[in-house]
């Protein structure tokens, strides 16, 4: 069973995972386009 702490952590995993994804994509078509 989850605590609201346990919650909030896996929440904000998520959106960290989330703008890492962002991040890389960015980045690949930068190179993408620069290459």
């Amino acid at each position: 069973y989850y605590s609201l702490a346990d919650h909030r952590v896996i929440e904000a995993l998520d959106i960290l995972r989330e703008m890492l994804a962002d991040l890389l994509a960015q980045r690949a078509s930068l190179m993408g386009i620069s290459g």
